[in-house]
């Protein structure tokens, strides 16, 4: 599986830096779903903060 295998690059990355302070940051996550029905996404961005849509 490829995920099992960046799991097993991590992990050796780990070990090289073991000695070291690290520092993690997740960013930008992007996720995709189908739930069959209308949304309106203007209506969500205008209700919550930090939110983009731009549509094309």
């Amino acid at each position: 599986m490829e995920f099992d295998e960046d799991i097993k690059g991590f992990e050796e990355e780990e070990e090289v830096k073991s000695g070291k302070d690290l520092s993690i940051s997740i960013e930008n996550v992007v996720a995709s779903a189908s739930l069959d029905q209308q949304i309106d996404l203007l209506a969500i961005m205008k209700v919550f903060r930090n939110v983009e849509y731009r549509p094309k």
